[in-house]
């Protein structure tokens, strides 16, 4: 009830986050309420592909080895290369691989409007590449940066 009167999304968060209810378990649930998605369906499926958000001098070392031996087609960029990924993969595959990207971007919207990210912001992560982080970049990030809230 306390949650229902607080002004923002990280305040009812905190108020309704417990020792047996964590604040991962919370939000996932107000993901699934908010997205109308039946938990059978988060459960159902094994990730269709890998998308990759960021990474360092390991993390492009292994995309390179991963580009020829990952199981799963790798998303650096979302709109690059789209026929080709799909390619290899059964059309059952394809259907999960679509309806997953689908609900990624679905849920990544709302969350962004949760967070009172502008939308044009909210667009270009995720659209864009990856982040190439450094030492150096990792430690200029702010507490309240977009790419910090997932």
């Amino acid at each position: 009830k306390d949650a229902a009167a607080c002004p923002s999304f990280t305040e009812a968060l905190q108020l309704c986050t417990s020792k047996r209810y964590t604040t991962s378990r919370i939000r996932r649930l107000f993901m699934q309420l908010l997205l109308d998605v039946p938990r059978w369906r988060w459960e159902d499926n094994a990730p269709a592909y890998l998308r990759v958000l960021a990474f360092n001098d390991t993390g492009r070392q292994l995309l390179k080895q991963m580009k020829s031996t990952a199981s799963l087609p790798i998303i650096t960029g979302l709109y690059r290369n789209w026929p080709q990924r799909l390619q290899h993969l059964s059309m059952r595959q394809q259907q999960i691989y679509i309806k997953q990207l689908e609900l990624e971007l679905k849920a990544t919207e709302l969350w962004s409007l949760l967070q009172l990210i502008p939308a044009s912001t909210a667009a270009a992560m995720t659209t864009s590449s990856p982040l190439a982080m450094s030492r150096h970049r990792c430690s200029n990030l702010s507490i309240n940066s977009p790419y910090n809230t997932f």
